[in-house]
């Protein structure tokens, strides 16, 4: 489960090491981008879920991603889910390897989700 997002990705630099591979072209590309844990906003879906039922099987969903994304027992929580369901890091940091490091405001983010739902 998970809310899927589409990004426009400009493509301003060239990084075969990025994934996908940046290629600068200055037009951008569309690209599918992996599930970002801190931006499900589980108390905004539950007031949906409390006007139209379909919306129910997306909190009970939505809800297991943010518990699963939590780091074994730490209070510490993954922030994206990729489409082969591995779990990573960081993913806005261009400067660094994407999803080896961990942000507190998207730890608190998802903590603050949890806390609402």
């Amino acid at each position: 489960g998970g809310l899927l997002g589409f990004a426009f990705d400009w493509a301003e630099t060239d990084d075969p090491a990025r994934k996908p591979a940046a290629v600068s072209t200055g037009r951008g590309v569309l690209t599918m981008d992996l599930i970002l844990v801190d931006y499900q906003d589980l108390y905004t879906i539950a007031l949906a879920a409390q006007q139209d039922r379909r919306w129910q099987s997306v909190l009970e969903s939505e809800t297991d991603m943010l518990l699963n994304a939590e780091i074994d027992g730490t209070g510490l929580f993954w922030n994206g889910l990729e489409q082969n369901g591995t779990w990573t890091g960081d993913f806005e940091n261009q400067d660094i390897a994407q999803g080896e490091h961990l942000k507190v405001i998207q730890v608190l983010w998802t903590t603050l989700h949890l806390t609402a739902a």
